[in-house]
């Protein structure tokens, strides 16, 4: 009795451990329509799908991102058509605190080149924290289209990971 009594609180003890050491991973994806313009003189074209900026213009755009208190951000990637040879879009994930106003760029990455359809990821932290709190920062997804923008430059989601 006592052999299968300490068997059964092994397996439990065990049980528990493992439980408490595997944490789900998560995603929270921003599709294109969530950004906004950060001037509203910039004329811009989405979809349900994809948003570029109108031929000529150029635009920075921001989306809220809206994780839980105390997730930890795994990776940010940014999905994208570019078949523009000179020009790339760039991407980021900022914070700011909301006490000080001073902010921090978490993530960042570009898309590269002229291949068309193709995705950035970035796992490596710049800076600040890769734990969410929301009782001292915001956190917003940023997108920065360059000149001479038109549908060559479109960006579809930014797609962050977390657990």
């Amino acid at each position: 009795m006592i052999k299968r009594l300490s068997f059964v609180l092994g397996a439990v003890v065990l049980l528990l451990f493992s439980s408490t050491m595997i944490q789900a991973q998560a995603f929270l994806v921003i599709p294109s329509p969530a950004f906004r313009p950060h001037d509203d003189t910039v004329a811009f074209f989405y979809y349900w799908d994809y948003s570029w900026v109108d031929s000529g213009g150029s635009g920075t755009f921001y989306a809220p991102v809206y994780l839980p208190q105390d997730a930890t951000i795994i990776s940010v990637t940014f999905t994208f058509t570019d078949t523009d040879a000179s020009n790339d879009l760039s991407f980021s994930v900022i914070r700011t605190n909301i006490y000080t106003g001073a902010y921090q760029t978490l993530f960042s990455g570009s898309s590269s080149g002229s291949g068309g359809f193709g995705t950035t990821v970035d796992s490596s932290l710049n800076a600040g924290s890769r734990v969410v709190k929301n009782n001292s920062f915001s956190y917003v997804a940023r997108i920065d289209v360059p000149s001479p923008g038109g549908s060559s430059l479109k960006f579809w989601s930014v797609k962050i990971k977390y657990q």
